[in-house]
């Protein structure tokens, strides 16, 4: 993890980004010391994003402005603590014990099925010999099995807490939201009370639409920023394809913006941003899906 620790007031405060995952236990350790650590990514663009070892966004371009030249960890560590100095960002909390535990699990049931696809593909192979099918096929079974059995252990976390139960039972009141999705979701949406609106939540997950235009010339198309929770967006594509038949809201809107012209991967897209605001929004209203409700509180 990249980080810096500067003086704001009497305070020390540790700005941190994380390369690839972010470290949760560091940035715990940290914070342990007496250092207050913040998460520069929601004041650089609004999303807890899976970095490459750069700082991004706003962090990037006040380095380059500044005249920072070198790619080093000192100097990127640098930058995001002016960062975290001139825009005083909130505080960095841990996810709940619970929460943590349940993304283990979930991430981990994702790894058995990736490595399953992976030796599901060795099949294809005219080299393979007999004993080498059966050895591939057994290890399938076993991933396979392996991943049922995180998944159960999942299943069971979140029937222990309270607090995500009920979560749950309120995501999978949304047509085309299964119990394995709202199990994803919980596991990777950062907590409601730390997002402001519905589009930070579809912002966490990449799904803030980026514009691309200048003057009259230059105009193309817009596109999702991709800047944001991979592992959420992959759990809700084929969700969001079933709502789009059997979701009322997104069917209606899906179906506006085919007729508008939209290619219809970006009209899948701007519904899988509507569906991650549809969780946003049961979560944060403590109620269950209901497609009349922007009606009656206009009424």
């Amino acid at each position: 993890m990249d980080h810096a620790a500067v003086h704001v007031g009497q305070a020390e405060v540790a700005a941190a980004v994380a390369v690839g995952q972010l470290l949760v236990v560091e940035a715990q350790q940290v914070q342990d010391g007496g250092v207050q650590v913040v998460d520069v990514h929601p004041v650089l663009d609004g999303v807890h994003a899976e970095l490459v070892g750069r700082p991004v966004g706003q962090a990037a371009l006040d380095a380059a402005a500044g005249g920072q030249a070198n790619k080093t960890d000192p100097a990127d560590a640098r930058a995001l603590a002016c960062v975290a100095r001139d825009r005083r960002p909130p505080a960095w909390r841990p996810p709940a014990p619970e929460v943590r535990q349940l993304q283990g699990l979930v991430r981990r049931a994702e790894d058995l099925v990736e490595m399953a696809a992976r030796e599901k593909g060795r099949l294809a192979s005219p080299a393979l010999t007999d004993a080498a099918r059966r050895s591939v096929e057994r290890t399938i079974r076993l991933l396979e099995e392996e991943a049922d059995v995180v998944r159960a252990e999942a299943d069971e976390l979140v029937a222990a807490a309270e607090s995500l139960r009920a979560d749950r039972d309120l995501l999978e009141s949304i047509p085309g939201v299964g119990r394995r999705t709202a199990t994803a979701v919980l596991a990777e949406l950062p907590a409601v009370d730390r997002l402001p609106s519905a589009a930070s939540a579809a912002a966490a997950c990449g799904l803030a639409p980026r514009e691309f235009r200048s003057g009259t010339s230059v105009r193309r198309r817009t596109r999702l920023s991709k800047a944001g929770n991979a592992r959420l967006r992959k759990a809700l594509y084929l969700p969001t394809l079933t709502a789009i038949r059997f979701n009322p809201l997104l069917k209606g809107f899906f179906g506006r913006l085919v007729a508008a012209g939209k290619p219809r991967m970006q009209a899948v897209g701007a519904c899988l941003r509507k569906l991650v605001m549809q969780c946003y929004g049961v979560l944060k209203n403590r109620a269950p899906f209901d497609p009349d409700w922007a009606s009656k509180k206009a009424a």
